[in-house]
């Protein structure tokens, strides 16, 4: 099976914040969601069809600078290119046990990344924020675990 964390290079959530009196500018919001959604095969098409779709949860990666929407823009083209992404997807293949596996250990070694580039970057005087990452946990019924263990289970049913 191949699913795929969609990076979602052109954010379009935003915060306006006043930068000097009566001049607004656009900046990053504090969180950056990345869905997490399984590749379109037919053998698992009944599957999509009774489980809403190739969804299957999200990360957030939670931000602890305050940068412009241009900058965390430029920050993400960067990490497409240095992860190898494919028009902002980033492409995983194995059984359902080794995606999650997989999706994880790449979660952790972009947050050494990304806080690689504080400390080395023009941020510096900010070195004592760091990135990080969670789950999403607001619908507790889709949590990445349950959703691939729904996958599995309709493969190991259906043989495939």
């Amino acid at each position: 099976m191949i699913a795929f964390i969609d990076l979602k290079l052109e954010p379009g959530i935003y915060r306006n914040r006043e930068i000097e009196p009566g001049v607004f500018g656009k900046f990053a919001n504090n969180t950056h969601q990345l869905p997490i959604r399984m590749k379109n095969t037919t053998k698992i098409e009944k599957w999509y069809y009774n489980n809403k779709g190739w969804y299957m949860s999200c990360y957030y990666i939670k931000n602890p600078l305050h940068m412009t929407l241009d900058n965390f823009k430029e920050l993400l083209r960067k990490i497409a290119l240095k992860f190898d992404f494919i028009e902002g997807k980033k492409y995983f293949e194995g059984n359902c046990e080794e995606l999650m596996k997989n999706m994880k250990e790449f979660m952790d070694i972009l947050m050494d990344f990304l806080n690689n580039e504080i400390q080395s970057g023009a941020q510096s005087q900010v070195q004592s924020k760091i990135w990080s990452y969670e789950e999403d946990q607001w619908e507790k019924k889709y949590t990445i675990k349950k959703r691939f263990a729904l996958l599995d289970n309709f493969i190991k049913k259906q043989l495939i």
